[in-house]
């Protein structure tokens, strides 16, 4: 995490993800104030650190169902994590209020008052997170017609809801997870993305298989696609890894998936990645 020093610094602060100060009072309550990446997700906090992750590229079907619209997962404001006792294993409760504000030259968009609850588990390996979210949106779009501009104003309340668990014990890993959003929009009323990975070590060598998958109910432009994904990860030294991936992706009749139009056969993309972390 950045910490927040000084206003001269807001131009360094408007583009971290992280930029807070925090205060931990008792041992089982800490505080954040300032930006935060909501906890969305079973990985929300390493999501941007690619290293951390076994994959070259995080299943899209899953990750971007709460990224209607740039950077939706940043916002400011207060967030608490509560430590709850427990002998056999531990967890905590993470419970935020913040707001999310972008302007651009044609687009005004206030989310607020966000208010999430996450609740999160961990035992020998094996790592739960349960999250609930609304997020009132308020976005003012303006068009140049002729030299005159044009507002319109949309109001809507999305509910987001998701559970993740995952397996971290050497030398299997594997992660499941499924993200729910759901408005009052009637050209977006609901969409949903699951997806499961396994992978396994041998040696500083780890394959993975994966399988995604994204539906969007009701929506009248559908982004449903689907993802099965190989890959393979080689730890070649401390700290570093370079990691291929093949994605084969499928797109439904009626659907342009996560593509700016629909793709006319399915789609095969190979990345390779030398990443690290210091």
């Amino acid at each position: 995490s950045t910490p927040l020093y000084s206003s001269a610094a807001s131009d360094v602060y408007k583009r971290q993800k992280w930029a807070y100060l925090g205060y931990t009072p008792t041992d089982w309550l800490s505080l954040k104030l300032g930006r935060f990446i909501m906890p969305l997700y079973q990985i929300s906090e390493q999501q941007y650190v690619g290293y951390s992750q076994m994959w070259v590229r995080p299943p899209r079907e899953i990750y971007a169902v709460a990224s209607q619209f740039s950077n939706f997962d940043t916002s400011e404001g207060i967030w608490a994590t509560i430590t709850l006792p427990s002998q056999s294993f531990s967890s905590s409760i993470d419970i935020y209020v913040s707001e999310l504000e972008r302007k651009r030259t044609n687009l005004e968009m206030d989310v607020s008052p966000i208010r999430g609850v996450a609740l999160n588990v961990e035992r020998r390996g094996l790592s739960a997170r349960f999250m609930v979210s609304r997020l009132p949106l308020d976005l003012l779009i303006r068009r140049q017609v002729g030299g005159m501009t044009f507002e319109s104003e949309l109001e809507a309340d999305y509910d987001y809801y998701s559970a993740g668990l995952q397996y971290n014990r050497h030398p299997w890993k594997a992660i499941v997870e499924y993200a729910k959003l759901k408005s009052d929009l009637a050209f977006l009323p609901e969409n949903y993305g699951t997806t499961l990975t396994f992978g396994r070590h041998f040696g500083t060598v780890m394959p993975y298989i994966g399988y995604s998958e994204r539906n969007d109910t009701g929506a009248s432009t559908s982004s449903d696609q689907s993802t099965t994904m190989l890959g393979i990860r080689w730890d070649f030294a401390p700290g570093y890894a370079i990691k291929s991936q093949l994605d084969y992706i499928s797109v439904p009749s009626g659907s342009r998936g996560g593509f700016s139009q629909r793709p006319e056969n399915d789609v095969a993309l190979f990345t390779v990645a030398l990443e690290w972390a210091l």
